[in-house]
């Protein structure tokens, strides 16, 4: 595509991990603890955020990027940008309720399209199904679902050499649900996997594992929380 790729330690960058850039222009790194120092950067060059990502995880920044750069290119080049780097750029931070069916931002909206693109190219469906097929065949056995998905999951990350929370994401956007309670971490720890009645997880509702400390701290301050562990 000719792009480029830097790895580049992003001063003041918190929770963006790449960014693309489509003209010459300079970004501001900086190492822990080290003074901030300007970098040039040449047009067409994707830039890794070694502040925020390892770079044994940045193929799917890579592949997000270059969405950008085929999807998106006219979009970014008929704005009057001032800079490639969003966060140099005045803008307007905008609300989104619960009870909105469709999102006008559209960066947000080009943002989400080139995540599901970037998981596509990364693992496609096609062979990510063959391959599930292939794992749960050769599964010796499981307790509940969370743990057959831990096992296939496994499987993939020696076989394909991609992050567990990767793999995890793109098996529940294949419609595998069960996936929710396979491959999660706390304290950067993989706890035990787990499973639930499909019937008490609707689509659109998120989930969240929380450690035993914040767990304590619910049950001693929230009522209905404490109710729902103590009725087991």
């Amino acid at each position: 595509m000719g792009l480029s790729i830097e790895y580049v330690p992003l001063h003041e960058h918190k929770g963006v991990n790449s960014i693309l850039f489509l003209i010459d222009d300079f970004v501001i790194a900086a190492e822990k603890k080290q003074p901030p120092e300007k970098v040039s950067v040449t047009a067409n060059t994707i830039v890794i955020n070694t502040n925020g990502i390892k770079i044994g995880h940045s193929e799917f920044n890579i592949y997000h990027e270059c969405v950008h750069y085929y999807e998106h290119y006219l979009f970014f080049r008929l704005q009057e940008m001032h800079h490639n780097d969003l966060l140099r750029m005045k803008t307007e931070e905008i609300e989104i309720s619960d009870d909105e069916e469709t999102v006008n931002n559209p960066v947000y909206w080009m943002e989400k399209q080139a995540n599901r693109c970037a998981y596509g190219l990364m693992m496609p469906a096609t062979y990510m199904r063959e391959l599930m097929v292939e794992k749960s065949a050769a599964l010796k056995g499981y307790a509940h679902e969370g743990e057959k998905y831990e096992q296939i999951g496994l499987a993939f990350a020696d076989e394909l050499h991609i992050p567990h929370f990767r793999l995890r994401a793109r098996m529940i956007q294949l419609g595998h649900i069960y996936a929710k309670g396979a491959l999660n971490y706390v304290d950067k720890t993989r706890i035990q996997p787990y499973s639930f009645d499909s019937d008490s997880l609707r689509q659109s509702e998120h989930t969240f594992n929380i450690d035993s400390g914040t767990a304590g701290c619910l049950y001693e301050k929230n009522p209905d929380f404490r109710k729902l562990m103590n009725s087991g």
